[in-house]
């Protein structure tokens, strides 16, 4: 099989790269390699699936406000909710992240910083006995959630319908170094394709790894350093029939937004049209990252609930944990991975010969997922810039990691 560029991984940014391609070259052949048996089956479906514009770094501010500007065109199509981000800060947490606070009120007219004192910050207790006092808080309304699914299933549609092709079923093993001469004994200077785990190869101008947290076992045996490492998040969805226990007075009045409590960056979105709240944290030292990765042992851990999220919640939400007293009840749990690059936690889009891979979204993955796709076709195209969706320009280099300039983002859930 034959493709003028192949792209491996079928989740949102791999189907928001093809489409961007597509579009710039309609009468290229572009085929998608997908492992799943549909899209947005890896890391991408097993996300909260939520998007913010609250960020330090111009880089990330660039990357998500565009994206977002282009999912809110798809709205009734990817159930984008823009509920908002309240982003609780402890008292000794807030003079570190207080400048570019300040910084995002100042120049973005949908961010707020509330005083611990208003009753805009919801139900929570803002100075429970032996945990971290509430000091200000961050409201952000431009932040919200979508489908992820739905958001690939948008981006697959319109890349086949310019006449791109999926395969799925499809697990790439290798790639494959190109040697002109058939000589063994030459050093290779790209790849000719790659070979599948039936056997199958897959010959290609040029290569585009999407793969996520599988990026650096594909690149690492081909000699080349990704850069980009995997690392679980656990999500728990617990029982929440009485919204008022968590949220008091909404800010928004019937819109509940995502909360991120004062303590170890635990985060709750409100999924109450099923009586739920889904609740992670993100547990970076003493988490190991996880290579070689395997997504099928990404499972949940219900002791790291129990003792690592729990308690938090019973402090920060009396009202709530008095309805639960034998503990919160969960309903349902999963996990998947974040594929991390460090330091800067800002993506990466990067070339080897005709290798270009694109990932280390730390999180951020499917936020900044429509700018990605157009920031790599350029990259492809061999254009210094790209034109993200709500105009503004974007230079491609600044996401490489031989000229990478990029500043590292301080608001860091």
């Amino acid at each position: 099989m034959h493709a003028d560029i192949i792209i491996l991984g079928a989740g949102v940014v791999g189907l928001a790269t093809a489409w961007h391609l597509k579009r710039q070259e309609p009468a290229s052949r572009i085929v998608v390699l997908e492992q799943a048996v549909a899209a947005c089956r890896g890391n991408s479906g097993r996300s909260a699936a939520l998007f913010r514009n609250l960020f330090s770094s111009a880089t990330s501010r660039d990357l998500a406000e565009s994206s977002i500007f282009h999912y809110q065109q798809l709205a009734g199509a990817i159930a984008f909710k823009a509920t908002g981000y309240l982003w609780h800060f402890s008292a000794e947490a807030w003079p570190q992240v207080q400048a570019a606070a300040e910084m995002l009120a100042r120049e973005g007219e949908a961010v707020e910083i509330l005083q611990a004192e208003s009753s805009a910050c919801g139900g929570l207790q803002p100075s429970p006995e032996g945990w971290p006092a509430l000091g200000a808080s961050l409201f952000g309304r431009s932040c919200g959630s979508l489908s992820a699914p739905a958001l690939a299933a948008w981006y697959e549609k319109q890349f086949l319908a310019l006449g791109g092709e999926v395969v799925y079923d499809c697990a790439v093993q290798e790639l494959l170094p190109d040697r002109p001469s058939g000589r063994t004994a030459d050093l290779p200077q790209q790849f000719s394709g790659v070979r599948d785990s039936k056997g199958q190869v897959w010959r290609a101008g040029q290569i585009i790894a999407c793969t996520g947290c599988w990026l650096q076992d594909l690149l690492g045996p081909a000699g080349i350093a990704s850069t980009v490492y995997s690392k679980k998040r656990q999500l728990f969805a617990i029982s929440a029939d009485q919204p008022e226990a968590i949220y008091g007075n909404s800010p928004e009045g019937s819109a509940y937004p995502v909360l991120i409590l004062p303590y170890g960056g635990i985060y709750l979105k409100p999924v109450l049209a099923r009586g739920l709240v889904v609740v992670g944290r993100a547990d970076n030292l003493g988490r190991a990252f996880e290579q070689p990765y395997s997504l099928a042992a990404a499972q949940p851990e219900p002791e790291y609930f129990r003792v690592h999220i729990e308690p938090a919640l019973q402090a920060y939400f009396p009202r709530w944990a008095a309805a639960h007293p034998d503990g919160f009840v969960v309903k349902q749990a999963w996990a998947g991975h974040y594929d991390y690059h460090w330091p800067d936690n800002n993506p990466v889009i990067e070339q080897q010969a005709n290798l270009i891979w694109v990932g280390g979204s730390s999180g951020s993955g499917i936020m900044k997922a429509d700018a990605l796709g157009r920031v790599a076709a350029a990259r492809v195209f061999g254009q210094e810039q790209a034109e993200l969706a709500d105009g503004r320009l974007f230079r491609v280099a600044d996401l490489s990691l031989r000229q990478r300039a990029v500043a590292a983002e301080g608001l860091i859930i």
